[in-house]
């Protein structure tokens, strides 16, 4: 891959093409976004023509070290990846080890410590010695999906990237291009993303996301048919009691949909949108004050959940609340 293959973040990849041009290296870098952003394959492209030999374009993806880094070979990168639930300062030693030999194959050493966020407190301490006097020919790349946690004298010390999130058209591109699907779809799922285009290439591929989607939207099409008929859709709520988090979110973003409808009438604006039928039906059916106490009352139920709360009961309570603001316009029971 080459920065011309990165679709939507046109200012960073501008910025990083210009200090390869420049040549004017900083020692450490920070690239900051949520998973599916494109954090690693944007700095692995910068930090590949960092390596690159050519004296013309670069990454050329031609050249030994070009094609020693795309075979996950190159001697002079060192990936530092959380061991568990963090990076302990032990990790951070043995890189400080490495870095006192020079470079082997080109005129840098790259160290990549993915996931910084979850560098403990005694690990960036001990990376901040590095970054403070690093050799001149080390450069350090932390990936971060936030820059909480992160000491701020350790992010002083970096040049710090931000990953946007990308137009719906353009994940709606990338999705149809890597998941090799048809444009409706690969609409769906770019709006579902929410700007994250590894979100909505995951979601795209996972089976298991539209087996889940396709049921709860089986039960949202008979919210407001006969009590009996909506309580039988408690067994599809046990039996994916291990994805809950996942069936509450997408009844979360329905009613944020039937909310922005209500308000703008404009089909461009909401998630669903292979629901458009549904959702006009809705909309009408509810108030904003039902549709905002619906949203209120799944992210209460999913904290109750987490908080070790009886499924069976929070799963009856929100089936209940939900049947009773369709048919009878609502009643307030307890949350």
């Amino acid at each position: 891959m080459n920065f011309s293959d990165i679709t939507g973040q046109d200012v960073l990849i501008s910025s990083l093409q210009k200090i390869i041009e420049s040549g004017n290296v900083a020692n450490a870098y920070l690239f900051v976004g949520a998973e599916g952003m494109g954090k690693k394959t944007i700095s692995g492209i910068f930090a590949k023509a960092m390596l690159c030999t050519s004296k013309k374009q670069r990454p050329c993806n031609e050249c030994s070290c070009c094609r020693l880094y795309a075979g996950g070979n190159h001697p002079d990168v060192t990936v530092v990846k959380p061991q568990k639930t963090s990076i302990g300062i032990d990790e951070i030693r043995a890189v400080q080890k490495e870095l006192s030999a020079r470079p082997y194959q080109s005129d840098r050493k790259l160290v990549f410590i993915e996931d910084a966020h979850l560098l403990t407190f005694q690990a960036q301490n001990a990376l901040l010695k590095s970054l403070e006097e690093p050799p001149g020919y080390v450069v350090f790349l932390l990936l971060s999906q936030r820059l909480q946690g992160l000491l701020p004298t350790v992010i002083s010390r970096l040049r710090v990237f931000r990953l946007k999130c990308l137009s719906k058209q353009d994940v709606t591109g990338i999705i149809k291009k890597q998941a090799d699907i048809e444009p409706e779809r690969a609409a769906l799922y770019a709006a579902l993303s929410e700007g994250n285009p590894g979100k909505g290439i995951k979601l795209a591929l996972s089976s298991e996301f539209a087996l889940l989607r396709e049921g709860t939207f089986g039960f949202l099409r008979n919210i407001s048919n006969d009590l009996t008929e909506l309580l039988s859709y408690e067994s599809f709520f046990i039996d994916n009691k291990e994805n809950i988090e996942s069936i509450f979110d997408m009844i979360i973003s329905w009613f944020r949909d039937c909310l922005v409808f209500k308000e703008t009438k404009e089909f461009n604006l909401i998630l669903n949108i292979d629901m458009k039928d549904l959702l006009e039906s809705h909309a009408a059916a509810l108030s904003e004050g039902n549709a905002l106490y619906m949203i209120e009352l799944i992210e209460k139920s999913k904290k109750m959940i987490k908080g070790n709360a009886n499924f069976q009961l929070v799963v009856e309570n929100v089936l209940f609340e939900i049947f009773g603001r369709f048919k009878y316009g609502g009643y307030r029971g307890a949350v």
